[in-house]
């Protein structure tokens, strides 16, 4: 997951004017897992590394740029130490998120160029995205209007579509999991709990607001959880909060698996519409579940004026768009105290290193 500490976004000309206020704005998510960072020094293997980008739970993620003189174009390294990836028992995650990321190839997702590794760490070497977090544009405008989300929906749903084309559950679609590229399109990232379904599976994952009854009750899920999560993401895109609330997760929970949300007077009925549908506790007649799958999301009639093969080529204006002053810009992320990546031998034994072949 990506960390976000401040993004500064101007409007741009098509962006809506008006906005219908929400009753509160949530700033704060769990996803149960607490958020490790550190600095900037010189790269491993000759790279040259600036400013770092956010972190994840079991490492960070750095700005570097190739060594040589070569291509300047910066890219984003993500370091994991191999010691918490198995004190957190995270290696069957990892070498999945790998090896899954490497089997897509979308424009709408964050490339994975490369991994590799040395004694102590894990590296996977992808495109750096340089407009920050979609969580951060919606809590500077509190939140977006009908076409503005629809706009930010629409690449999401061609982004899952690619996935699932693949047999893969994303598991973890959310706001801060959607990146925004210097024009304010969409990057979707982080495939840590990413993985391939052919039946079902029982795993319990993914963030608390965003988890389908199907995962809660532990009945076995499917892709159809990125569904769900869509219609969380669109809720909270039109209200700036998520659909279902509680004082902690048993209470938002019970509220997932037994209301149906509440809409505010500023949704439109196709809105409400579509919501619904990807928010039917149902699975199996949620909307994008039937054989149609993504097709039937997209046959909605709240996408009725979307011309998708225009969305694929990214040829609507972004409602948004970042004020990067260069590619290599990563003022919307963290900014992290300076340290090395420490690539001494950490006493780990043969049969742990093992773990990592083919890393």
């Amino acid at each position: 997951m990506l960390a976000l500490a401040r993004s500064v976004w101007r409007s741009s000309p098509r962006a809506e004017a008006h906005w219908c206020r929400p009753r509160q704005m949530r700033h704060d998510r769990g996803s149960g897992a607490p958020q490790e960072v550190a600095g900037r020094r010189r790269g491993a293997r000759g790279g040259h590394r600036g400013p770092w980008a956010p972190a994840g739970f079991m490492g960070s993620v750095r700005l570097v740029r190739r060594a040589g003189g070569g291509d300047p174009a910066p890219l984003a390294l993500k370091v994991m130490k191999k010691s918490v990836v198995l004190r957190k028992r995270q290696v069957v995650h990892t070498r999945q998120e790998k090896e899954l990321h490497g089997q897509l190839d979308h424009p709408l997702i964050v490339k994975l160029l490369g991994t590799f590794q040395d004694e102590a760490n894990l590296f996977m070497l992808m495109e750096f995205v340089d407009g920050g977090e979609l969580f951060a544009v919606l809590r500077s405008v509190k939140m977006f209007q009908n076409a503005a989300a629809k706009f930010y929906a629409t690449e999401i749903i061609l982004a899952l579509g690619h996935i699932h084309s693949k047999s893969i559950a994303h598991r973890d679609l959310k706001l801060e999991n959607v990146l925004l590229d210097s024009c304010g399109h969409v990057k979707l990232v982080d495939l840590g709990f990413a993985k391939v379904i052919r039946t079902r599976t029982y795993t319990m994952c993914g963030t608390l607001d965003y988890q389908a009854p199907e995962i809660i009750n532990r009945k076995g899920h499917d892709q159809c959880v990125d569904w769900w999560a869509l219609g969380v993401l669109i809720y909270e895109m039109l209200s700036g909060r998520p659909p279902f609330r509680g004082g902690n997760a048993l209470a938002v929970y019970k509220k997932a698996l037994s209301t149906e949300p509440e809409f505010p007077p500023c949704f439109t009925s196709n809105a409400r519409s579509v919501i619904g549908g990807l928010l039917t506790k149902a699975k199996s007649r949620r909307l994008g579940a039937g054989v149609g799958g993504v097709e039937d999301v997209k046959d909605h009639p709240w996408f009725a004026p979307v011309h998708w093969d225009r969305v694929l080529q990214k040829q609507y204006m972004p409602p948004f768009l970042p004020t990067s002053t260069s590619s290599s810009d990563a003022s919307v992320f963290q900014d992290c105290p300076e340290d090395a990546i420490d690539s001494s031998p950490v006493g780990l034994s043969k049969a742990e290193q093992r773990q990592f072949e083919g890393f």
